[in-house]
């Protein structure tokens, strides 16, 4: 079996009567996470028999061989091997299917023309792919039938006369994606409503026309199928599915069918709160539930009928209980389960209260969870309505629940729990297991027949055989109350059992369900000796292991199980709040790699901060505790752990002085750049908030600590995580769910409407995680929000794919050294929230001088420094049409004047000149990074006047990087049709430019129909200097979208996306240069790490990259490059010594700033800071 993107394909043979005949399997690979479009949701089979008639499939001893063979339908083999599917209408139905043939497929294939297409709804990517067809078969989801097996064409069984016309409601696949979006934040929930009603509208509008339509009643029974009723895990998808069924059963007028998946909303929606206790979930479920209890409570709206008391006394009484439980959940997870065990200390919900507290200091809102007193007290209201009612089945289940909401200090209320217990007892059916081990973990005088014999009827049974009765849901129940219950009677092979169920049953689990299962793990390590004492007891080895010099451990022991032993007493000591004692142990068990290990060292390193106990060791106390600690919980995706954590730190920083200072500042330089935020945006603003207030410290204290720490922090907070991309294995590779996603873009944007972002003011000098993502109110603001996720996919594989920061050559502490005498590291930072604050350290082999610019007003955008306004004024006036001079007046006076740019006095760049100093290596911050800086002025004299400006990405651009050495040849590429298709004009001059250029270099440049997408990727990949001249876009919204654009072929659009860089190996890649419009920007984000093609291309490897900050004139651009490649091939110059050069010859024939001032040089890894 293989995947292509989410279709799954099966190549089989079968012998019917002695005759081989070939036959293909396809079907989607799952219906979720990750299907869309007319590939979810049964789309595929739908499309085979609803449109093209292809017969659905009885069983799978009955395949049609005898039918005659649908010519309209056509599998294709390519002379790779590759199948493609192309259906009636010509189009591909499934394609690149690159199958791992039966022996004997092809031959049987060609000796009969023919292949048997079997289409079905699912067919995962398993071993087992006739079960798995079994199954979609048995529930009338397959379909098939023999097709034609060679080329497209028509074939002699075609019927000839007019064409006919159908139509089809998916409701299944249109549900699917929206939920999709929405979790994904491509859609708004309101918005998603909205156009599941149109479904309804859709369906009565086909009703006119045709008697064929499908009914309401059958379109909503679509929609309940059995994939649906069991979330495993994905909490977030099924509420919102279920909140859009709930939607178009409310617009099919479908009364019992919306009552039913509102109830399954509200049930949905209690796992997600008790995860993130989000305000807008509870408050949607919330209103659903009113509603649902009201109708169900009205008589006049029940339907009649002698069993129809019952049972709307059965609904009422399961609304009321959903509802109470919705609001208990604003507390965490219900029934003590999960990491209740750490309420002592410190649950992941409690967690997120320190956290959103903090947050408060800057919103001004209340965290929702404040209100979690209020609406327990609420729930215990519902909980006794739905005791009151008659006829009840769930009174086992509300009593427990009222047991929790009556609980005081010492715990649950006994007697409600006594009595939820005996209703078990006595209930007929005795169901609910989950709630019959919370009762015997809370109820006392239980008999031991019952204590022991339950658990071992439960997890005696095979947990397949349970979660196939039960479901995954109340299996993943049943596992964490058995988990708590194993550890608090110190049961560990039952805790064993549970931990193996919790492995195989396969759910997506929260974060407080994940730390309770990492926990636990501690205690039943596999080559740990020793026995457990139970939870909150005292390891018997802790006094003998943790003395100093420890005691030998027994003979018998080897390395292995000693380190286990150690690690499980640690384990106790973390319980026992003995923070010293675990951290003391944790040294000598030695370096484990292992999640459980993380997790005990991050609460231990948190314990001893927060109970002021250091231990002897190399991590700064308490401040670099905090931080360690975050970092491991960060590193888990406990991000409510790690935001937590360094709340107390951040709240304190401003007030550190001294050697206390220092401490706090080099556990931030050291922890900080390591973190991962891409996909933990309010951890990132902590971590920004930290590294921000920091350096404004430093700079208060600047007299009297070291400036080398100031380094250090610029390290730390700008762009840590593009650092970390420089260190990924190889080239990138999308995985599938990114693949599928531009798939789906490619379908619904079209041509001109695919470059970037429209409408509003350009939020180029904004933070790009600051930007305000649209609510989907139509296909071009869908597309939008789809390129804005594919960016932040890949930005989450560039993470995952990277190495973290070992900065044993602490680079911050001797960056002056590894400069020469020629040069000035200037590097800036704009702390945010400082009444914008500008702060510019500047780094000679002779020394460092800081240079600080107090704002003048309020920060009342944390996300756009006041300097954006500034740079964004510079950039308008030097690009307009000076008239009659180099520049408009306004742009001399800001260019002269900078104002909020630090950038030192004249005296301090005399003291450099007079030093003989030359050469600037810029390193800059937020909206820096689009500012001109060799237009500006010190003094009297222009920045480009004296000194040759580069930049570089960080600190390890200063170091040389091995890599290997290419032959020297310039490739040159130029399109000048290739942004037609999208909106741009033809320009025949980017043809003439790159020829230009090519004979500068004595090369041919590749252009017209020669400049496509695959010969750039092939050039970029022999080449050690390359040169493009395309049309350029920016996609402000998506920057790993920002495209170039090549002529297209027959495979590709000849769009070349900075994605499609980071695919390509480009070490060895001296130099890139662009001719494109704003081919040097991006977009950097609040940690100020910075997308576009110069990050793809540094990224991917290239040692520099030289484009533009804004459009510049064909002229020019032609004679800039010209010049730059002509000293690089011919006077064999250094590329940024020929930058220079070039540069000038420029600003001497075409003396408008905007001209020659718009070029820019980035460094990647090369040969370090040396000129």
């Amino acid at each position: 079996m293989r995947l292509s993107r989410d279709i799954t394909g099966w190549a089989f043979t079968a012998e019917v009567e002695g005759v081989r005949h070939a036959g293909l399997a396809v079907g989607l690979a799952a219906i979720s996470p990750f299907t869309a479009g007319e590939g979810s949701g049964g789309s595929l089979f739908t499309r085979a028999n609803g449109w093209w008639g292809l017969p659905v499939l009885l069983s799978l001893n009955e395949l049609p061989f005898g039918h005659p063979v649908d010519h309209r339908w056509c599998v294709t083999r390519d002379d790779a091997g590759v199948l493609s599917v192309l259906s009636p209408d010509g189009a591909h139905f499934a394609h690149d299917l690159r199958l791992d043939e039966p022996p004997g497929w092809r031959e049987a294939a060609i000796a009969s023309g023919s292949v048997m297409l079997v289409v079905s709804h699912v067919l995962p990517a398993e071993d087992d792919p006739i079960g798995a067809l079994d199954v979609e078969t048995r529930q009338g989801m397959v379909c098939a039938g023999p097709v034609r097996f060679g080329e497209p064409g028509r074939g002699p069984h075609d019927e000839e006369g007019a064409p006919t016309v159908r139509f089809l409601i998916d409701p299944v696949g249109t549900l699917t994606d929206l939920a999709h979006f929405t979790c994904d934040r491509i859609l708004s929930l309101p918005q998603a409503k909205h156009q599941a009603r149109e479904l309804e509208r859709t369906r009565r509008a086909l009703a006119e026309h045709t008697d064929q339509a499908l009914t309401a009643e059958a379109m909503v029974e679509l929609l309940f199928r059995d994939e649906f009723l069991d979330h495993r895990g994905l909490v977030e998808l099924m509420y919102v599915y279920w909140r859009l069924v709930a939607e178009v059963a409310d617009a099919c007028g479908a009364e019992a069918a919306w009552r039913d998946a509102a109830l399954r909303t509200v049930e949905s929606a209690v796992p997600l709160v008790a995860d993130r206790c989000d305000r807008a979930v509870f408050e949607e479920a919330d209103a659903l539930a009113t509603r649902l209890i009201d109708e169900l409570s009205d008589p006049a709206g029940l339907p009649a009928g002698g069993g129809a008391a019952p049972a709307a006394s059965a609904a009422r009484e399961a609304a009321l209980l959903a509802a109470a439980r919705l609001r208990i959940a604003t507390r965490g997870p219900e029934d003590l389960a999960a990491d209740h065990y750490a309420r002592g200390l410190r649950t992941v919900w409690s967690a997120r209260l320190d956290a959103d507290l903090y947050r408060t200091w800057f919103t001004g809102e209340e965290p929702f969870q404040a209100e979690s007193h209020r609406l327990v007290a609420e729930a215990g209201h519902l909980v006794v309505r739905a005791l009151e009612l008659e006829g009840g089945t769930r009174k086992p289940r509300l009593l427990a629940s009222l047991a929790q909401i009556l609980a005081d200090e010492e715990g649950v209320d006994r007697d409600a729990a006594g009595a939820a217990l005996s209703a078990w007892l006595d209930s007929s059916t005795a169901d609910d297991p989950d709630v019959a081990l919370f009762l015997l973990r809370v109820v006392d005088g239980i008999p031991p027949t019952l204590a022991d014999g339950l658990p071992r009827a439960i997890f005696g049974s095979p947990w397949a055989d349970f979660a196939a009765a039960h479901g995954s849901g109340v299996t993943a129940k049943v596992i964490s109350q058995g988990v708590n219950l194993a550890r608090e009677r110190a049961d560990r092979p039952l805790l064993r059992t549970v931990l193996d169920w919790a492995e195989q049953l396969g759910v997506r689990w929260d974060p407080a369900h994940r730390r309770q299962l990492t926990e636990a793990r501690l205690h039943v390590l596999p080559d740990d000796p020793t026995d457990c004492p139970g939870a909150g007891s005292d390891h018997p080895l802790a006094a003998s292991l943790s003395q100093s010099p420890p005691s030998q451990s027994p003979p018998s022991w080897t390395p292995t199980q000693r380190s286990a032993a150690l690690l499980h007493t640690a384990a106790h000591a973390r319980d026992l709040r003995q923070p010293a004692l675990g951290l003391t142990l944790l040294r000598q068990a030695g370096d484990v790699r292992s999640e459980e290990a993380t997790l005990l060292t991050a609460d231990l390193y948190h314990q001893a901060a927060q109970a002021g106990e250091p231990v002897v060791g190399p991590v700064p106390f308490p401040w670099g505790y905090y931080t360690y600690a975050a970092l491991g919980y960060a590193s888990l995706g406990f991000e409510e752990l790690a935001r937590a954590s360094l709340v107390p730190f951040v709240q304190q920083v401003g007030d550190l002085h001294g050697e206390e200072l220092k401490a706090a500042l080099s556990a931030i330089i050291v922890d900080v750049p390591n973190f991962d935020t891409s996909r933990a945006p309010e951890l990132g603003g902590i971590l920004r908030d930290l590294v921000h207030s920091a350096v404004w410290q430093l700079t208060a204290e600047s007299e009297t600590l070291p400036m080398g720490l100031m380094l250090g922090l610029h390290q730390a907070g700008k762009g840590p995580e593009l650092g970390a991309w420089w260190r990924i294995d190889g080239p990138l590779a999308l995985p599938a769910h990114i693949q599928h996603l531009l798939g789906k873009l490619r379908d619904l944007e079209g041509p001109a409407a695919s470059h970037g972002a429209s409408g509003g003011p350009p939020p180029l000098l904004n933070a790009l995680d600051s930007d305000h993502r649209p609510g989907g109110h139509d296909t071009r603001q869908i597309a939008r929000n789809l390129r804005w996720r594919v960016s932040s996919l890949i930005d989450d594989e560039l993470s995952r794919r990277s190495a973290p920061l070992i900065d044993d050559q602490r680079l911050w502490a001797r960056a002056h050294e590894l400069l020469d005498d020629r040069t000035v590291l200037l590097t800036w930072f704009l702390p945010a929230a400082v009444s914008g604050a500008a702060v510019l350290l500047a780094v000679t082999r002779q020394g460092r001088d800081l240079v600080v610019h107090l704002g003048d007003g309020a920060d009342e955008n944390h996300d756009r420094h006041p300097v954006a306004d500034r740079v964004e004024a510079i950039r308008t006036e030097v690009e307009r049409d000076p008239l009659f001079g180099d520049v408009t007046p306004e742009g001399s006076r800001l260019l002269r004047q900078p104002g909020d740019l630090p950038l030192g006095g004249a005296d301090l760049w005399d003291k450099w000149r007079t030093q003989g100093k030359d050469r600037i290596l810029a390193w800059p911050h937020g909206a820096l990074h689009y500012l001109p800086l060799p237009l500006c002025r010190t003094g009297d004299r222009m920045i480009a006047d004296d000194w040759t400006v580069t930049t570089i990405a960080g600190l390890e651009a200063l170091t040389p990087a091995a890599g290997p050495v290419r032959p020297r040849r310039t490739a040159v590429l130029a399109s000048a049709d290739g942004g037609v298709p999208y909106g741009l004009q033809a320009e025949p001059a980017l043809e003439e430019h790159a020829r230009q250029i090519a004979d500068a270099v004595g090369t041919d440049a590749f252009t017209g129909p020669a400049a496509t997408r695959d010969r750039l990727l092939a050039e970029l990949s022999t080449a050690d200097v390359v040169h493009i001249a395309v049309h350029g876009t920016l996609d402000q919204d998506a920057p790993w979208m920002h495209c170039l654009h090549l002529t297209p072929d027959l495979d590709d659009d000849g769009r070349v996306f900075a994605y499609d860089f980071l695919e390509a190996d480009l070490r060895g890649v001296r130099l890139v240069t662009l001719a494109a419009c704003e081919s040097a920007l991006g977009r950097f984000d609040r940690a100020d790490n910075v997308r576009g093609i110069p990050s793809a291309l540094i990224t991917a490897g290239a040692q520099a990259v030289v484009g533009c900050l804004w459009p510049v004139r064909p002229g020019p651009a032609t004679y800039f490059y010209h010049h730059m490649h002509h000293r690089i091939a011919h006077d064999l110059l250094d590329p940024e010594r020929a930058f220079r050069e070039a540069q000038l010859a420029t600003r001497a024939r075409h003396p408008h700033y905007r001209d020659w001032g718009a070029f820019t040089y980035l460094h990647g890894r090369s040969e370090g800071a040396v000129a």
